[in-house]
């Protein structure tokens, strides 16, 4: 069965929202165009919201006339009511309730933060992280149980961020925001028991590190405020929770009705970026950041009575792609429970933003099948000792379902793709995925991506992918780098280093080189930063990703005279999943070499030349090169020179091919041992028609 088709048609194409936002203003750029897909794999089944021409932007709204009583930010009485049951009823709800108390009762004790900047990016992030998690866990307890101790810690906890706190690092308005966000929660959840001067204290804390300095941000046009990134969502939801808390207090009240106009008008710029497919271009983990702000907005207006919040609230959920975007995160994990983790992702799978997928399966638009399959991520993420930190039990429980089991995963697709519209992208295909099954632990799993330089958080990575098999990862991306490394920001001025470092270069990333642009040859990127990648082709076992614009300038000691004309990846698995073929076409008659690289993390390597056998914690990954004749295997060890963060434990596998012979390269990969007459697999221009395999 085929599971998707890509095609593009004069008749098919339509246009799509690229929001790209210009920094400072409020105009939105007109509408690119996209590719179409005949079947979206993504949402298995489930319906959509498509991106089609809609103006993401609510009028401004004013501030509601607050009437209604704490609590009233993100929950409400009725809410909570919702929860006690659930725990007296279900236990795995009991569970997490218990793991709540054992963690409140330790953060009793727990020292109060320190208001120093810290890090690489001499920030209050981390401080301002871990007062949300006390102001959510301690404010939740004492909202479920009515012990004082509880609410007297969390509410030393907000006297002491604002007082002791100079500011709340507005130059870095992610600390601003979450801090913002920290406070209003524990005072609106606690107000019946703040004495006067604790709310006047709070108050003025909020009103000049928070409120003020956000309207600072709108008036000054700052560029977060109109992103179409995380920041946008952290910095305005964030702002949105303190507008919505501190809206009726006199001293507060006209700057909370200048946030609330703001934020609840520029968050729908922000929401764009999960259309039209639900995936976020920014990677894995910042997918998590991202969505947990985006229903962060969502359920603030949902707990509001007022008619207008409640359309933002369902125009906010509508938002294209957003009903399916848990299924890319679910789709981008691994066998092994790592993610596909390209850019400045982690890796580490779902375990910091795990009780989103509860969130996720209480939206409104999000339809019963993909509900039940969020809800029974969650809890299977979270398992039977759920770590409580990062409001990880308290949000559980906020939001918690026992619907869904193994049934609901396994009838999700096994392969998968997500097309991103901003940056450059306009509707291309940018990730796929294709597994055997969802049951198996020892199943293949294969992730795959085109490249866009110029997306946030992004590499010059056209062509990388990840690999799972019998339990282990074998391909391995090598994620972020440090963040406080000099220009990793920066892109593409004259003295921008991002792409200088390995971890964000060509080299660095599981895909090919050009006339030397290896391990050995640090300081620059292989693919042209600016260009942008698609995959042209996904079916149920095969995909095909059109890496050509990526190599269409080449920098460095070495450039070749003339751009690629043609390069191309495909990945194909055999039907009955014992092989996976990669195969690159190239013809690129400039360049004098090409190197193909796979990154392996603690494992050994043992070669006979064009046959090479990788051994991790006991299990075998073979590989077999089929084409050219005469190419060998041979095994690396980058060593990054500080302060880029070492890579102990990684080598490289690596095929070197010069000239004369690199117009195709075929390399098997098993965890069995390749036959020698392994039949070579057809060109990539005949897959769209008569599949990779000549045989079959």
């Amino acid at each position: 069965m085929i599971i998707v088709s890509l095609f593009t048609s004069s008749s098919d194409q339509q246009a799509a929202p690229f929001l790209a936002r210009r920094r400072n203003e409020k105009k939105i750029l007109q509408p690119g165009t996209m590719h179409r897909l005949a079947l979206l794999l993504v949402c298995g089944g489930a319906s959509i919201v498509h991106a089609d021409l809609v103006d993401p932007l609510p009028p401004r709204f004013p501030a509601p006339e607050f009437q209604q009583s704490h609590p009233r930010v993100r929950v409400t009485d009725t809410q909570l009511n919702k929860v006690k049951q659930w725990i007296a009823t279900d236990p795995t709800a009991k569970l997490y309730y218990e793991r709540l108390i054992a963690y409140g009762d330790s953060l009793l004790t727990t020292p109060l933060i320190n208001c120093t900047r810290s890090g690489v990016e001499d920030s209050l992030l981390s401080q301002a992280r871990a007062t949300l998690d006390r102001t959510y866990s301690l404010g939740l307890l004492y909202r479920l149980n009515g012990n004082e101790s509880y609410a007297r810690r969390a509410i030393e906890e907000m006297l002491h961020v604002c007082t002791a706190c100079t500011d709340w690092n507005p130059s870095h308005f992610l600390d601003t925001a979450e801090m913002t966000h920290a406070v209003a929660i524990g005072y609106d959840w606690l107000y019946s028991l703040l004495s006067d001067e604790e709310k006047d204290t709070i108050e003025s804390g909020t009103l000049s590190k928070g409120l003020e300095a956000g309207i600072t941000a709108y008036k000054d046009g700052t560029w977060f405020t109109t992103d179409v990134y995380n920041w946008n969502l952290v910095c305005n939801g964030g702002l949105l929770a303190g507008a919505i808390a501190f809206s009726d207090a006199p001293k507060t009240q006209a700057a909370a009705a200048s946030v609330f106009r703001n934020a609840t008008h520029d968050i729908p710029i922000g929401l764009t970026s999960f259309g039209p497919d639900g995936g976020w271009p920014e990677g894995t983990t910042y997918w998590g950041y991202a969505t947990k702000y985006a229903l962060l907005a969502v359920e603030l207006m949902q707990a509001l009575e007022d008619p207008n919040a409640q359309q933002l609230a369902a125009q906010y959920a509508a938002a294209p792609g957003f009903n399916a975007t848990g299924l890319f995160q679910i789709q981008s994990t691994g066998p092994t429970h790592h993610t596909f983790n390209w850019g400045d992702s982690d890796g580490e799978g779902l375990d910091e933003f795990v009780h989103d997928f509860f969130h996720l399966a209480a939206l409104p638009t999000v339809n019963p099948a993909a509900a039940r399959q969020y809800a029974y991520t969650a809890r299977t993420a979270l398992g039977p000792s759920p770590s409580c930190g990062l409001e990880v039990c308290a949000m559980s429980l906020l939001a918690y379902s026992p619907e869904g089991g193994p049934d609901d995963i396994a009838q999700l697709p096994k392969s998968s793709a997500v097309r991103f519209t901003d940056s450059g992208w306009d509707g291309k295909t940018a990730v796929a995925v294709m597994r055997q099954g969802w049951t198996d632990s020892n199943e293949p799993f294969v992730a795959f991506k085109a490249g866009n330089g110029q997306a946030n958080h992004n590499d010059d990575d056209a062509g990388d992918f990840v690999l799972d098999w019998m339990g282990q990862r074998w391909a391995v991306d090598l994620g972020a780098d440090s963040y406080g490394l000099k220009g990793y920001w920066d892109k593409f001025t004259a003295h921008g280093q991002r792409y200088s470092y390995y971890r964000k270069t060509t080299c660095g990333s599981n895909t090919l080189t050009f006339n030397n642009h290896n391990d050995s040859s640090p300081g620059w990127s292989a693919q042209d930063d600016d260009s942008v990648t698609e995959i042209s082709l996904l079916q149920d076992t095969y995909g095909v990703v059109d890496l050509t614009a990526a190599y269409s300038k080449q920098g460095g000691p070495n450039p070749p005279a003339q751009p690629a004309k043609r390069v191309e990846r495909g990945f194909a698995f055999t039907p009955t999943f014992d092989q996976l073929f990669l195969v690159d076409e190239i013809e690129f008659d400039a360049a004098d070499n090409v190197t193909w690289g796979m990154h392996v993390k603690d494992a050994t390597f043992s070669s006979d030349g064009s046959a090479a056998t990788l051994l991790q914690k006991g299990v075998a990954l073979h590989a077999c090169i089929l084409e050219p004749a005469g190419a060998q295997f041979s095994w690396r060890s980058p060593q990054l020179a500080p302060p880029q963060n070492s890579m102990a434990g990684v080598n490289k596998l690596v095929v070197e091919v010069g000239s004369s012979r690199m117009s195709r390269i075929v390399i098997v990969l098993s965890p069995s041992a390749i036959p020698t007459d392994t039949p070579l697999p057809n060109t990539l221009s005949a897959w769209p028609t008569s599949g990779p395999f000549p045989s079959l």
